[in-house]
């Protein structure tokens, strides 16, 4: 899978928040160091843009307005260069096709994922970014003198050429950053984002299955509901998942009745090899077959303590209602191909 290919709409909205984050510090930052009563507004109502920004609310009109306020702001988080960085991220975000998954805009649609398709450019761009950083970087040490940095960086670059050495390279230029940090004591923000933008999905191909496997719902939680939509925008084709309500034909079918009897309240995944997953094991699961960064939150979840995530998720199960309400429909509401990855 080709590196624009591997981005879903989820994905990238997880992206568009963590840089969104980083500009809200920024300028929250100009907020309480502006030196008059107007620079403050400005820099309150820039904090304000990047809320919406990272919810995914009239976002690539906002990202043109964020890299207007931060070609007015002053150093801050983001230092000179990494000023740069957000900026680029920003205009080419105003490129992208509007509404990804997850964002506030893409709600009420029928179809969870829509028409959204990482352009192949954005990528690309970003990645050339990267390469350039160290490129120039490694220049700049030389100039000054600073050999070891050089010595560093340009090693970096070269790596990140190679497709097979991509992600090494990725990850210790992020050690580098990090042992940087940990020395200097400060780092700039926008170096950051220039690495989370660089990060691929498609480096974390989904785990394979032995077949198509199925996910048992609760149709009457409005959580699960959003649960349900989240798979069919992520789990890309070809599908790794069907979908059914709890207590369906195809639960009942699939289940004998002492396993269904002692399932604690959380949605189920039946496996192609009959094992039956539940709460944050089943999380797991899934998250780790649909790939891309969702894999690596799966990996999180696989490193703690099972009777820790359980709890979570047993807190969480047990005030869906009243947190999330309820849902009069089994299914949620959907354009007509995705009901047929439902079983009823």
């Amino acid at each position: 899978m080709s590196w624009h290919e591997a981005w879903t709409g989820g994905q990238y909205s997880v992206v568009r928040a963590g840089g969104a984050l980083v500009l809200m510090l920024h300028f929250a930052g100009r907020m309480t160091d502006a030196a008059s009563f107007a620079g403050a507004v400005l820099a309150a109502l820039a904090v304000a843009a990047a809320g919406l920004f990272a919810a995914g609310r009239a976002d690539r009109v906002l990202a043109l307005v964020l890299a207007a306020a931060l070609a007015m702001s002053d150093h801050g988080l983001l230092g000179r260069t990494g000023i740069w960085y957000a900026t680029f991220w920003l205009l080419g975000h105003a490129t992208l096709p509007p509404a990804p998954f997850l964002s506030l805009d893409a709600r009420a649609r029928t179809d969870p994922g829509g028409e959204w398709r990482m352009p192949s450019y954005f990528p690309a761009a970003a990645w050339a970014l990267f390469v350039g950083h160290h490129v120039f970087g490694s220049i700049a040490a030389l100039s000054a003198g600073e050999w070891p940095i050089a010595l560093v960086r340009l090693p970096l670059a070269l790596a990140a050429l190679a497709p097979s050495t991509m992600p090494a390279a990725l990850a210790v230029s992020l050690g580098v950053e990090l042992g940087a940090w940990f020395v200097a004591g400060h780092a700039d923000a926008g170096v950051w984002l220039l690495h989370l933008l660089a990060l691929q999905p498609a480096w974390f191909p989904p785990r394979e299955n032995a077949g198509t496997e199925t996910v048992f719902y609760d149709g009457t939680c409005a959580l699960c509901h959003g649960a349900t939509r989240f798979l069919l925008s992520e789990d890309r084709e070809p599908a790794r998942f069907r979908l059914a309500p709890l207590g369906s034909e195809a639960f009942q079918q699939r289940l004998r009745r002492e396993q269904r009897e002692e399932l604690p309240d959380s949605v189920v995944v039946g496996t192609a090899a009959g094992h039956v997953l539940t709460q944050s094991r089943a999380t797991a699961y899934i998250l780790d077959r649909i790939g891309g960064l969702w894999r690596i939150l799966a990996y999180v979840l696989e490193l703690l303590p099972d009777s820790l995530t359980d709890s979570a998720y047993e807190i969480v199960a047990r005030n869906r209602y009243r947190w999330f309400g309820r849902k009069s429909q089994a299914c949620p509401i959907l354009a007509g191909p995705l009901r047929a990855r439902f079983d009823s």
